[in-house]
């Protein structure tokens, strides 16, 4: 089930890449950029601002979950089934089901048809929502991009799996885009619903289980202001990181509540939980941050790659500094 796929992305792996939204995911964080992305099945999604007022959706359910009131069209999630009845007649896309279902066949023709962009430098990433969660599905998604099609792959993950089904899709992964969110096990179920162990161990299990002077591997740690941003956690983090010895970087991704008002527009999301929080990491905190992790460098250690016990890196971010790729915090 796939509830986004985007192109042209230049912040996402190495080069032009392919983006695709994998539904559904076991974490709850509670910056969660993607709540449409969260439930495993397809989804309401409603835009208010795009309604005209026809009053067909009202017509239309069978539960009175679509109503008028004062002249504007609104929605009870209490009362809706998501039988999608009101999408069938909203004649603006107002109300859309979020969710598509795709063969690996199909998925992979859609990724192959952008290839001509990549000249030998993109792919596709696989991002979500959590794509371990669909593990079976995307790892002959991954396997057919790279046997078929020579698509170099990437893939954006919490981690959070059983090793059985995350190795069986990141034995076709080149590039590794792996979320850290908190060191500590306690705070990390506290912001996320889900304990840390196994997502540090299947981290720690990839480094050492596949061979990174053909692959790379990217730690990314979304910066929340208050809730994970001390330099006791970062440094716990990069400390981590050094001891892993083959991460290419480090990326610390600030925070942004660019995604808050989806939180209404969904059935299954609650409400936004940050909305105290200024709406962006100030960049004061993101560069001190960024100072400590770079001191805690290199990260990668030679494996005969190159001589002098630390592979030098060419492209703009050095081993442990700050990259910004987009301002946006991973799900």
């Amino acid at each position: 089930m796939v509830f986004n796929i985007q192109r042209y992305s230049l912040h996402d792996g190495a080069g032009l890449r392919t983006l695709v939204f994998m539904k559904g995911c076991p974490l709850r964080c509670l910056w969660c950029a993607n709540p449409e992305g969260q439930p495993p099945q397809k989804t309401l999604f409603f835009q208010e601002k795009k309604c005209c007022g026809c009053r067909k959706c009202v017509e239309r359910c069978p539960t009175g979950a679509s109503a008028e009131r004062s002249g504007l069209i609104v929605w009870d999630k209490t009362r809706c089934t998501e039988c999608m009845e009101c999408v069938k007649v909203c004649p603006t896309g107002a109300r859309s089901v979020c969710g598509r279902e795709y063969t690996v066949a199909e998925l992979a023709s859609v990724v192959e048809r952008d290839s001509i962009f990549y000249r030998g430098h993109g792919g596709v990433t696989v991002g979500g929502g959590e794509p371990l969660l669909q593990a079976d599905f995307v790892s002959q998604f991954l396997k057919a991009c790279k046997e078929e099609y020579a698509i170099n792959t990437a893939i954006e993950t919490s981690s959070y799996a059983t090793w059985e089904k995350a190795s069986s899709v990141f034995d076709y992964v080149d590039i590794f885009q792996m979320d850290i969110k908190h060191m500590d096990s306690a705070e990390h179920m506290r912001l996320t619903g889900v304990p840390n162990a196994p997502i540090l161990a299947n981290i720690q299990r990839v480094a050492q289980t596949y061979d990174f002077s053909k692959r790379t591997m990217i730690i990314r740690v979304p910066v929340i202001p208050g809730l994970n941003s001390s330099e006791e956690n970062i440094a716990a983090t990069a400390e981590f990181v050094r001891r892993l010895e083959v991460v290419k970087r480090v990326e610390l991704l600030p925070y942004h509540s660019y995604g808050a008002a989806k939180y209404e527009r969904t059935k299954w999301s609650g409400s936004y939980q940050l909305n105290a929080l200024a709406p962006t990491a100030p960049d004061e905190l993101m560069e001190r941050l960024a100072a400590l992790v770079r001191s805690f460098g290199p990260y990668r250690k030679d494996r005969g790659l190159r001589r002098g016990g630390a592979e030098q890196c060419r492209s703009p971010y050095v081993y442990g500094t700050l990259s910004v790729p987009g301002h946006a915090a991973p799900d």
